[in-house]
C-alpha cells in the first residue's frame, strides 16, 4: 500500500506523534508515517502489534 505526505503534513504528524499521551492515539499516526516512509502494511503490523486489518483501518483504506 502506498501512502505519501506533502512535507507539511508528515511534519504536522510527527508533531502529533510527539503529544500523544496515549498509545491508542499513538499507533494511528506512527501507521501512517511509517506507510509514508514505504513500510509494508505487514510489518507495521507486527512491529506495534495489531493486526493487518488494523492497519488498514487507520488509514482508510
Amino acid at each position: 500500500m502506498a501512502l505519501h505526505l506533502s512535507p507539511s503534513e508528515r511534519q504536522a504528524l510527527r508533531e502529533l506523534q510527539g503529544r500523544c499521551g496515549e498509545r491508542t492515539d499513538y499507533i494511528p499516526v506512527t501507521v501512517v508515517l511509517l506507510l509514508d516512509k514505504g513500510r509494508s502494511v505487514a510489518s507495521i503490523a507486527d512491529d506495534l502489534g495489531v493486526s493487518v486489518a488494523t492497519v488498514y483501518r487507520y488509514v482508510g483504506a
